[in-house]
């Protein structure tokens, strides 16, 4: 008669994961801002820092980069930020993989970062 309702415990523990996944997303946003990684251009006269979220923290202007000429320390100013931000991504996408995998969940959900 209640054959129909035999799923509903899978439907409390998928309730509960929900919940204990909302709660660590938002532990590991909090995080995202706080956390800085940093890149450099291809010639190592420019280092860009940023937090994971992308957001830009510092730039340091090497010495050496003093004598480029302004497209060129543009383009080096540049390409260190991007390598950062490309850090910062893989810092979050590993971090949202692992709390998808400690809750238990089927890779491939479409959680930012995943």
């Amino acid at each position: 008669m209640f054959k129909g309702l035999s799923g509903l415990g899978d439907m409390a523990g998928m309730m509960s994961k929900v919940g204990e996944m909302k709660k660590r997303m938002e532990e590991a946003q909090a995080n995202f801002e706080t956390t800085y990684v940093e890149g450099e251009d291809s010639a190592g006269l420019v280092k860009a820092t940023v937090n994971v979220k992308g957001n830009l923290n510092n730039i340091q202007i090497g010495q050496d980069a003093l004598a480029l000429e302004t497209s060129q320390m543009e383009a080096a100013i540049v390409e260190a930020v991007r390598v950062a931000q490309a850090n910062g991504q893989g810092v979050m996408a590993a971090e949202l993989a692992k709390i998808s995998e400690d809750l238990g969940l089927p890779p491939g959900l479409g959680l930012p970062g995943t």
